[in-house]
């Protein structure tokens, strides 16, 4: 898994912490315009704008997905959240 630092400095959409890096699995190449994250605080599925910062996906944009990628995503993020969760409920 390759680490690289975030583009443009950025907030999660969702939940608002910093976007300091972001990973990409299947590749070395630096992220770009159109890429499509998801945020390990919240697991908000997010996009990079034109200015490469973090934003909110449209339901538009994840549909061009292919569905393999759609699945991953919506996974990864219920992960996330089950995740968050659990650690909430623990401190209770």
């Amino acid at each position: 898994m390759t680490e690289v630092p975030a583009p443009t400095p950025s907030r999660c959409p969702y939940c608002g912490k910093n976007v300091a890096s972001l990973f990409n699995p299947a590749s070395v190449r630096p992220p770009r315009k159109g890429d499509v994250t998801v945020c390990v605080a919240c697991g908000g599925i997010c996009i990079l704008d034109k200015d490469m910062h973090v934003c909110k996906a449209t339901r538009e944009q994840l549909m061009n997905l292919c569905e393999e990628a759609r699945r991953e995503l919506f996974l990864t993020s219920k992960v996330i959240q089950a995740a968050k969760n659990e650690r909430r409920a623990q401190r209770n």
